[in-house]
């Protein structure tokens, strides 16, 4: 089983690491072959697939309350830039390529950051609850997880064919029930229609056969 241990380099290996995938997923969002979901139904799809919720402030030892008010924060923020955003055949869902970079400028603030297995802070802190999240509605729906890292590292995109008491709630809607019951009602009709001709041909089969006694006697 591959170690779960996040692989020791330097600094300078980190810093310039970040900037080389960084540049890698960029190329890949606004020049590469594959179509990325980036706008955003209104009103919103009749049919909810899949809802779940998460707890947003949770007490964790030796971690300051601030940081998940912070986190809070930060979520509302990525929150409103998610929201409502339809996935459509062909596509797919990239969280950091509809986040973009986490700066004060967007409105994040610092936050719980984990790196390297240790707790320090970071703007955009906390993110990675969000992300998990949509995770696991995911699972749960007809979409399908294309690509995922740790939390130290970016966070998937998603195939589109086909304390206390502060909940962070979602849900995936979709149109493909509306189109599964047009056709449950087109099958049923059919069936009516299918009932309908064999009942006729019954009475017509009956009414040869009461003939063909008369004439036989």
């Amino acid at each position: 089983m591959e170690s779960l241990k996040p692989v020791k380099r330097s600094s300078t290996r980190i810093y310039f690491g970040k900037k080389y995938y960084r540049l890698k997923r960029y190329i890949d969002w606004f020049i590469g072959k594959k179509k990325f979901s980036i706008k955003k139904s209104n009103p919103l799809l009749q049919h909810v697939i899949f809802t779940h919720q998460t707890l947003l402030l949770r007490e964790l030892k030796d971690v300051d309350m601030w940081l998940q008010q912070n986190k809070v924060k930060n979520l509302k923020v990525a929150t409103n830039k998610l929201d409502k955003v339809i996935v459509k055949p062909g596509e797919k869902f990239s969280y950091w390529c509809l986040l973009g970079k986490t700066t004060r400028r967007k409105g994040y603030v610092d936050g719980m950051v984990l790196h390297y297995g240790k707790v320090t802070t970071g703007v955009g802190g906390g993110l990675c609850q969000l992300s998990n999240l949509i995770y696991w509605m995911t699972l749960h729906s007809p979409l399908t997880v294309t690509e995922r890292y740790r939390i130290k590292q970016i966070q998937g995109w998603m195939n589109g064919e086909t304390t206390s008491s502060m909940l962070q709630s979602a849900e995936v809607r979709s149109n493909l029930e509306k189109r599964l019951q047009d056709q449950e009602e087109k099958l049923d009709m059919l069936v009516e229609v299918n009932k309908e001709l064999i009942e006729r041909l019954d009475k017509q089969s009956k009414s040869l056969n009461q003939q063909l006694e008369l004439q036989k006697k």
